[in-house]
């Protein structure tokens, strides 16, 4: 949680997560999988045999205190000593991706490509217009069901 004078205005769930990863598809991930473990800076943000990170989700903030929410991530990732952490939006969420394009993003951000999910769900013995509406309503993503 992010308090200012003893207010939350802002918060986050996080999840510590470990991950092995042997493989990243195309020339470059390929590249970062074989390269990284190698140079001791970028080793210390993302080494592929024992890549530690943060998930989230929850992201919150009160009209108003959007320029917190940057502070609030670093405080996490400081507290958690994590260097880096995935999120994930609803790309109908205009709010949350005009705020995070506004951000300076780390080096992660600048290597990876867009990823996107599919969110997928089954409507069987829904009515047509409680289905019309899940369909297009915002839909909440959480980090610890996409790792």
């Amino acid at each position: 949680m992010y308090r200012e004078n003893g207010e939350i205005v802002a918060g986050i769930q996080v999840f510590d997560i470990h991950w092995r990863i042997d493989a990243m598809p195309g020339k470059k991930g390929k590249l970062m999988v074989e390269t990284l473990p190698f140079i001791p800076f970028l080793r210390r943000i993302i080494n592929p045999k024992n890549y530690r990170f943060l998930a989230t989700e929850g992201l919150f903030w009160k009209k108003g205190y959007e320029s917190k929410v940057e502070k609030l991530l670093e405080a996490v990732l400081s507290e958690k000593k994590r260097h880096s952490m995935l999120m994930w939006f609803d790309d109908s969420d205009d709010k949350m991706i005009n705020q995070f394009k506004s951000m300076k993003s780390g080096i992660m951000q600048k290597l990876k490509s867009d990823n996107s999910i599919e969110v997928v769900a089954k409507f069987n013995h829904f009515d047509e217009d409680l289905k019309s509406k899940m369909i297009s309503s915002k839909k909440y993503i959480s980090g610890f069901d996409t790792t």
